[in-house]
């Protein structure tokens, strides 16, 4: 997989790269500052607003930490000051289309990362080895 994405958008080009440890931090942060720290409690609710909601919170996290040219670029200083047609429009042309696949690339790559690591270390702690210490 490559590690970077050339995101366009209004004839502008923007690389987006694998994110750092701590970009990667921040975009979670992020996520929860956006919703006032109600992200986990907002996903559990179904209903096709709070949905449309939490993809727009993580549009806007995602772009404006992994993309902050964009976002200067933008006719806004802060992505949530989009009218939420805008908004929508920013979300299809650029994260649905662009950014959420190679998002989801690389979350693949770290979740079985993780789950591999996970499954080492189970098997370490049941080894027998592990118990005589």
């Amino acid at each position: 997989m490559n590690r970077e994405l050339i995101v366009k958008s209004k004839g502008n080009s923007y690389t987006v790269s694998f994110p750092t440890a701590g970009q990667y931090k921040n975009i979670e942060v992020y996520k929860s500052i956006l919703t006032k720290n109600q992200y986990g409690s907002m996903s559990t609710n179904f209903t096709n607003q709070s949905i449309r909601t939490l993809d727009m919170v993580d549009a806007i996290a995602y772009i404006t930490i992994l993309m902050p040219d964009f976002v200067n670029d933008s006719k806004v200083n802060d992505l949530e000051e989009l009218d939420i047609m805008d908004m929508m429009d920013l979300m299809d042309e650029v994260y649905v289309k662009q950014l959420k696949p190679f998002i989801d690339g690389w979350e693949k790559i770290l979740s079985e990362r993780s789950k591999k690591s996970n499954n080492e270390t189970k098997k370490k702690e049941a080894s027998p080895e592990s118990s005589s210490e």
